[in-house]
């Protein structure tokens, strides 16, 4: 799991939540086949990430190296955020 969000506690990758919905699954489906996780737990990322994708393209911002600098901090705060979610 190596650099993998993962749910706060658990070793269970976010990304696993995100491959079952665009397959199709409901969120009761991946409640019944992963014990461990809850309804808000996978509403909240789902959210997170509907937020996060209404934020401007990463290339528009992306003219300088100081606009790398700010984009390294952007996903260092992120990154912060996001775990406060999952719990």
């Amino acid at each position: 799991m190596s650099g993998a969000w993962v749910f706060r506690g658990t070793r269970f990758p976010i990304s696993t939540i995100f491959e079952n919905l665009e397959q199709g699954a409901t969120i009761d489906d991946i409640l019944e086949w992963y014990q461990g996780l809850n309804r808000q737990q996978i509403q909240e990322v789902v959210a997170f990430a509907a937020k996060s994708a209404e934020a401007e393209p990463v290339q528009s911002i992306l003219n300088s190296k100081l606009d790398l600098v700010f984009l390294h901090s952007f996903l260092f705060l992120l990154n912060a955020l996001f775990l406060q979610f999952c719990q």
